[in-house]
């Protein structure tokens, strides 16, 4: 199998990635590079909030909120903020150092959990909202979608009126709006509303509403980039690109996505429950995950994504809002709606904990850039380290990934006198041959000496074929794939062993392995997954003995996961190990995998230093 190879650059960030091609097959390889300090990160402060429950209104720091929801900016400093259980609009002025309702009225009800929602316009502070969501500017009016009133309220120089309606009551089939949750104005005066039940509708300058055909007939947010023209729409079953109303076309990396008025960003998983959603620029879009608390970022062109902030599990109650410092796993609770505001700062709703957060300007702009150097260089005296395998190598932030974990491990006073300072280094290959593609690179490091040692994970998946008939299962490829990486695999082993370099093979288990009740297969899009729930447990559970005799055959020293992951599975207290839209391990899951892998890589290390 003949490769070629060629680098690219995360911009602002000294990122380096490296993309490996097959000929025959399609694979790709992300290798990256890293600041050593946390720092680097974007830092996240609490804007206003106490945590305390009630209705909005005191100073940055004592003010209550119920459930902020849809934050935006005016473009002066003052960010405005739905509560969607207080039925109020919320006005944050850091300058004074405000809180302030500027438009809703009520009384917390006999729940004692919200305050009742109605219909009423006129002076804002009598005004009433029922479950108030996504906020927009549009000029000077800010605009409201009103979920369960089921149309968009204007607020205006201390006056609601509806923008689009009708309002109040239910809703019926000759309603133009039924949930509407999230609001995007465009710089010609577009309005673009999410609406959980009608899908995506576009009210134009004359008033008048329409829709606009995307894929399903829910969505949850919108996000508008004024320098593509392109409208991002978050859904539960992807997210999808719209374009001038009219289809997208195949502009970027995935064939096969579903055509009409939006191509599907999400290559085949589902994510999630996505609320909040802001576009970067014409390529890079954050959202939040309500159902796990978690903030997702992906590159729409090459489709990685990374879990930014959360865990499967959701994140710490006692911690939310209450900690200043980089972008971490328990940065939010429950994040609801998000902005982009003109500092390129992110304002950050998080309901959950009921708080308003903000990320300092976001810098990593674009993901990738090509250009013609072979591979990143490793830092002069390092001890060289590759992780090599398939996705789950590399599917988070790096303070809170796999390599990270490992690098700290090693990097002991000991260590470094022996072997100098050790830099372990992702390499994530996937596609159609990811297997034997990555043993074959990982047997290219080894013979130009780019690699002091190497950490060989695959899992199942590694197998996995798409099926070419709908609604079945494509399942593992026992035959050609699985003989092309026993070979790939034992010509690797063969070259460590002549090198005399660490090698140790890690069997990684999916999901559905060890864990079938964490929920990730109600998360799954059902075009992509669902129809092999019923047969591929029994077919990894056949290869993963496979695997490990492979490893063993091929001299390498093995780490099995499986039993690792099993232990915590059961334990008390146990957290998710496995992220909530896809077979990726959580950070929690990284943990376990990391420290599992720490003592057998340490022990070949000393084992080499010895000979």
């Amino acid at each position: 199998m003949a490769f070629r190879f060629r680098r690219a650059v995360l911009r602002g960030s000294r990122l380096p990635l490296l993309e490996l091609c097959a000929v025959a097959a399609t694979v790709c390889i992300v290798s990256m590079a890293w600041p050593a300090q946390a720092q680097d990160y974007p830092v996240v402060t609490t804007v206003a909030g106490s945590g305390a429950f009630g209705i909005p209104g005191g100073t940055l720091q004592s003010s209550p909120f119920m459930q902020p929801f849809g934050p935006t900016t005016d473009g002066h400093g003052k960010i405005y903020v739905s509560d969607f259980a207080a039925q109020r609009i919320v006005e944050i002025d850091p300058q004074n150092n405000t809180v302030r309702s500027v438009a809703g009225s009520g009384d917390i009800d006999s729940s004692g959990t919200r305050v009742g929602g109605g219909f009423a316009d006129g002076p804002a502070l009598s005004a009433k909202f029922s479950s108030p969501a996504g906020l927009a500017f549009d000029g000077d009016a800010l605009l409201v979608a009103d979920s369960v009133n089921h149309c968009i309220r204007k607020f205006e120089h201390g006056v609601v009126s509806t923008f689009a309606g009708p309002c109040g009551g239910s809703a019926s089939a000759t309603s133009r709006f039924i949930t509407p949750l999230g609001i995007a104005v465009t710089p010609d005066g577009d309005v673009y509303v999410a609406d959980g039940f009608a899908g995506l509708r576009k009210i134009d300058p004359a008033g008048t509403v329409t829709s606009v055909t995307i894929p399903t007939g829910a969505a949850y947010s919108v996000a508008y980039n004024a320098e593509s023209r392109t409208l991002f729409v978050a859904t539960a079953w992807g997210i999808y690109a719209v374009r001038n109303d009219a289809p997208y076309g195949n502009g970027f990396h995935g064939a096969g996505f579903p055509t009409g008025a939006a191509t599907q960003l999400s290559f085949g998983y589902s994510v999630g429950y996505p609320i909040g959603l802001v576009a970067l620029d014409p390529i890079d879009i954050i959202y939040s995950d309500v159902l796990t608390g978690a903030l997702r970022y992906l590159e729409t062109y090459s489709g990685i994504g990374t879990v930014l902030s959360g865990q499967g599990d959701g994140g710490d109650f006692a911690q939310a809002g209450a900690s200043t410092g980089p972008l971490s796993s328990d940065s939010f609770v429950g994040p609801l709606g998000m902005a982009l505001a003109p500092d390129r700062s992110i304002i950050v709703a998080d309901g959950m904990g009921r708080v308003v957060r903000r990320i300092a300007p976001w810098t990593d702009q674009r993901l990738y850039v090509p250009v013609d150097t072979p591979i990143p260089p490793w830092h002069s005296g390092a001890y060289r380290v590759a992780y090599i395998g398939n996705s789950t190598v590399w599917i988070t932030t790096w303070y809170a990934s796999i390599e990270n974990r490992l690098q700290q491990l090693l990097d002991t006073p000991e260590f470094r006198a022996s072997h100098g300072a050790p830099e372990v280094l992702p390499f994530g290959i996937v596609g159609t041959e990811g297997f034997p593609a990555a043993a074959d690179y990982a047997l290219f490091l080894i013979q130009n000496h780019l690699a002091d040692a190497i950490v060989f994970q695959q899992s199942s998946f590694s197998l996995f074929k798409p099926s070419t008939v709908a609604g079945t299962c494509g399942g593992l490829d026992f035959g050609d794939l699985w003989n092309a990486s026993k070979a790939s695999t034992m010509r690797l082993g063969a070259a460590a062993a002549k090198g005399g370099i660490p090698l140790i093979g890690v069997a990684a288990p999916a999901a559905m392995d060890v864990s079938p009740g964490e929920g990730v297969s109600g998360y799954l899009s059902p075009q992509w997954m669902l129809p092999c729930f019923a047969e591929m447990p029994q077919e990894q559970r056949t290869f993963h003995p496979m695997l490990l005799r492979l490893y063993h055959d091929a001299g390498m020293a093995s780490v099995d996961l499986w039993p690792a992951f099993s232990a915590q599975e059961h334990s008390v207290g146990a957290k998710q190990l496995f992220g909530s839209f896809d077979a990726h391990f959580t950070e929690r899951g990284r943990g376990v995998a990391a420290d599992a892998i720490f003592p057998v890589l340490s022990k070949a290390i000393v084992a080499r230093q010895k000979r």
